[in-house]
């Protein structure tokens, strides 16, 4: 009988030693997550204009590929198991940001955050405008010269074709595109000659993207000699005019 009562004691002795050891060396370690979110969109290193109101706290959060779900349903610290990763945050995926119209894009990571055994490791993410903001104006030397019912304007990057004026209204006041891209601005317009049939014509233009820059472009009638349309975009890139070849200054009546 004494036997048994050791060996039960020794068997719950050396269990008791294995618990212990796992509490103290359990392989997980703990991550304390802030994130900034910079809202200012530049339209040249003088100049910037908000974004808008952004919460970082409706941000999701990434640990590697794997989401965590937003910042405000966290806990604080996050437990991870020991080792280093990617922790990246957003206020909306890639493909969100380029369905239909699109939205802004905030995006920031670290990729290097190790997380060591029974210790908290504290990370702080700034978040970014990554994609670009394009917005279309019709200038006043435009809206004089052509027709308004006619007028449409679309912009493209290849894969998504946006109309932003159509019949000569704004439809989208903005789009958004990924940086790096090459658009394709296209502008159909109309004008009535004093005589014979109406003059239409295509004209295109391309500009390429940056992060976080709003190009504002203006679509202007080219009153010079050579007549055409130009097309400006503040701060950041301006195109010279495109000439149309089969429009004659002169030749047209100017809307009342």
């Amino acid at each position: 009988m004494r036997e048994i009562t050791y060996k039960i004691f020794t068997f719950l002795l050396i269990g008791s030693v294995l618990i212990s050891c796992s509490k103290e060396n359990t392989g997980y370690g703990a991550l304390s997550l802030s994130l900034k979110g910079d809202i200012s969109v530049g339209i040249s290193s003088n100049s910037a204009t908000k974004a808008g109101e952004i919460n970082t706290e409706d941000f999701e959060i990434f640990v590697g590929d794997k989401s965590m779900g937003l910042k405000k349903e966290l806990e604080d610290p996050i437990t991870l198991a020991i080792g280093t990763y990617t922790v990246s945050a957003q206020n909306c995926s890639q493909s969100t940001a380029n369905n239909g119209s699109g939205l802004l894009r905030f995006y920031g990571e670290d990729n290097n955050v190790t997380i060591t055994t029974g210790e908290t490791s504290t990370a702080t993410i700034n978040c970014k405008v990554v994609n670009s903001k394009v917005s279309i104006l019709l200038g006043d030397s435009y809206t004089s010269y052509f027709d308004m019912g006619y007028t449409s304007v679309s912009v493209s990057d290849g894969t998504r074709d946006l109309v932003v004026v159509e019949n000569g209204a704004v439809t989208a006041e903005a789009v958004y595109f990924d940086a790096g891209k090459t658009l394709t601005i296209t502008v159909n317009s109309k004008k009535t000659p004093t005589s014979g049939a109406a003059q239409t014509f295509q004209t295109t233009e391309t500009l390429s993207t940056v992060a976080a820059t709003w190009h504002k472009i203006t679509v202007n009638a080219d009153l010079n000699l050579s007549g055409g349309i130009k097309f400006t975009t503040q701060d950041s890139h301006v195109s010279d005019w495109i000439s149309i070849s089969d429009y004659i200054p002169g030749s047209v009546v100017e809307d009342n």
